[in-house]
């Protein structure tokens, strides 16, 4: 198979091709001729500070494989899930 899309089907679908390698990205040419600009002063608010309260919670799943199928542990528990319809 040819070109950069054709090298990444081969090989993750066949296993036969390697990956093509990763461009070379030339950072210097991004920003180039662009400065920071000044400082500015900031303009103190007269309004009351918002108090937010921010909960949030971190999901560890031990049984996370990459490529797996996310939907596969669902159909196996319930045999009426519209995935396995399709």
């Amino acid at each position: 198979m040819q070109g950069e899309d054709g090298q990444v089907i081969c090989a993750f679908m066949f296993g036969l091709c390697s990956l093509p390698a990763p461009p070379q990205l030339d950072l210097k040419s991004l920003f180039k001729g662009t400065t920071k600009p000044a400082a500015q002063a900031l303009v103190p608010s007269t309004k009351q500070p918002l108090k937010v309260l921010h909960i949030s919670d971190y999901h560890l799943d031990m049984r996370y494989v990459v490529g797996y199928d996310p939907w596969a542990f669902v159909s196996s528990i319930n045999p009426f899930h519209l995935y396995d319809l399709v």
